[in-house]
């Protein structure tokens, strides 16, 4: 199912979790199977993974889930495996024999689930068995997770996964290993967007998320920087990029990645902890027969489909969108053009134009509690409605033509789509070039901890909240007490200034020139009722 964006949405989103796993400095360090180059595969998946402190079962799992497709499948697709399990003092409770004990508890709980694989904890060493364990293996669907994993650990267990050196590493074994016609590479860890502390080089560590976090080497992780040097030094260039993780269908990633692949396939919003549907995504990439378009226009529909809980009435907020790069440049034109016309109406507009922009920019649509990200089409659409004199019909039509261009499938999950809502890419947004991370108190749901702002000058500054009323339907009244002050190891211009998305756009010109603090609030999470982007 193909579902295009519409005047009320322009971008495309598409779920999808990062898979980043640590490799060793050897070219071949365990045996590759015999393979002959004139007996392709028509796709490869090369799936890179972490279990990123809490994710090890769901990704165990996903891996079982790959031997559970169609057995003719696998004469279509080949699967070559990196994981790299979480540190034992990453975990939560950080107890592995209290979470083993859990587990078996829920075995006994759910008897249906006593002979399945996914479930039977002991058939392999749970953080095999001390944590930081990498193994990497072809998949043989003759044989169990158990029997291939066993004995195919590689050396230096704790080997830093972040480092570009490593994925670019498995990418090329993967392809030596598993020749085919095209090569699908799965990402799957924690995701976290895009923001310009995350973007630091290897030198300069964040301590926040970016894309794959490992608190076994200090909470190093990729930056869009290091991916893309991992990428664009392999010896194969993958037709499709999947992200299986939270929060990576922003614009600064895709047109980072752009010329390094043909589709790059994410989520706007949050990805549950189960991640992607693995049988259904072999089945749908050999039934195509290597048709990228139509395997993952089925595949999210499929994969969207199952993340729905039947009954459930909590708001899902679940999305997955397929984009085709070779329009990403088209878009960038559109969006240049844009940005010049809001910019411009900002400085030189009348104080009424002003006013209308603010309120805009005032009830942005927030896609995470946490981060400041915001959804790119509703805040443009709300701009059109606010200011038809300044982006008329004639604009608008070509605005839209050049985003439905990038969107080849989008599905999106039933709780949006009944609110008539389609959510699009995400871009950061900023106040006078400062952007902020919010802590919320992780008992009390409705209360921040700290608001952090990061200055355009590279220094930040964070405060206590205190004597807050943080309802969302009720203006915010609290007290900023200034708790900490530092710097964060770049500034907007040299790190945000860098990036091939603002190269295209000049988003950054408005990222410094906006003085209205977008929204602060992600309506999930107060489970109100989607807002109307010009927030009437």
């Amino acid at each position: 199912m193909n579902q295009k964006t519409t005047a009320a949405a322009l971008f495309c989103t598409i779920f999808l979790s990062v898979l980043f796993a640590s490799c060793s400095s050897a070219d071949d360090p365990v045996t590759m199977p015999e393979s002959d180059s004139d007996q392709l595969a028509d796709v490869t998946i090369m799936y890179y993974a972490h279990g990123g402190g809490n994710l090890d079962e769901s990704i165990i799992g996903n891996l079982r889930q790959m031997y559970k497709a169609e057995p003719s499948s696998y004469e279509n697709v080949k699967i070559a495996i990196e994981y790299k399990f979480s540190a034992k003092e990453a975990i939560p409770d950080t107890s592995v024999e209290w979470r083993m004990e859990e587990l078996r508890n829920e075995l006994e709980m759910h008897e249906e689930y006593a002979d399945d694989e996914l479930r039977n904890v002991d058939y392999i060493l749970w953080m095999a068995p001390e944590g930081n364990s990498t193994f990497r293996f072809v998949l043989d669907p003759t044989k169990t997770l158990k029997e291939q994993a066993e004995g195919h650990y590689l050396e230096g267990k704790n080997a830093d996964i972040t480092n570009p050196d490593s994925l670019t590493n498995f990418i090329n074994w993967a392809a030596k290993a598993c020749p085919a016609k095209s090569y699908v590479l799965v990402l799957s860890d924690h995701g976290g967007g895009y923001r310009p502390d995350d973007d630091l080089d290897n030198e300069n560590v964040a301590t926040t998320r970016g894309i794959i976090y490992d608190p076994a080497h200090d909470g190093k992780h990729f930056s869009v920087v290091s991916l893309k040097k991992a990428i664009a030094a392999a010896s194969i260039r993958p037709n499709v990029i999947y992200f299986d993780a939270c929060l990576m269908n922003n614009l600064e990633y895709q047109f980072e990645l752009k010329d390094l692949t043909d589709y790059i396939v994410a989520s706007t919003f949050s990805v549950p902890d189960q991640g992607g549907i693995y049988n259904a995504f072999v089945e749908c990439l050999s039934g195509a027969s290597a048709d990228m378009e139509y395997a993952f226009e089925k595949y999210i529909e499929y994969a969207l489909k199952n993340w729905e809980v039947p009954g459930d009435t909590f708001p899902n907020y679940r999305d997955m969108t397929v984009t085709k790069t070779a329009a990403i440049d088209q878009l960038g034109k559109a969006m240049r053009e844009f940005t010049d016309r809001l910019c411009d109406t900002y400085q030189n507009g009348t104080a009424e134009q002003k006013q209308k922009i603010d309120h805009v920019t005032k009830n942005a649509v927030k896609i995470h509690k946490r981060y400041p990200y915001y959804d790119i089409a509703r805040y443009m659409e709300g701009m059109k409605k606010a200011l038809p004199e300044v982006f008329d019909d004639a604009f608008w039509a070509e605005l839209q033509t050049a985003f439905n261009s990038c969107i080849v499938g989008q599905y999106n999950s039933k709780y949006l789509l009944d609110h008539d809502y389609q959510v699009d890419y995400s871009v950061l947004l900023a106040i006078k070039g400062a952007y902020q991370e919010l802590e919320w108190n992780f008992w009390y749901k409705k209360t921040i901890d700290y608001l952090r702002y990061y200055h355009p000058d590279g220094k930040f500054t964070t405060y206590r909240v205190e004597n807050g009323n943080l309802e969302k339907d009720v203006e915010p009244d609290f007290t900023l007490k200034t708790y900490e002050e530092g710097v964060w190891g770049g500034t907007l211009e040299s790190v945000y200034g860098a990036l091939a998305f603002d190269k295209a756009t000049g988003w950054s010109r408005w990222l410094l020139l906006n003085e209205q603090q977008p929204s602060l609030w992600c309506d999930k999470d107060f489970h109100t009722h989607l807002p109307n982007p010009i927030g009437e």
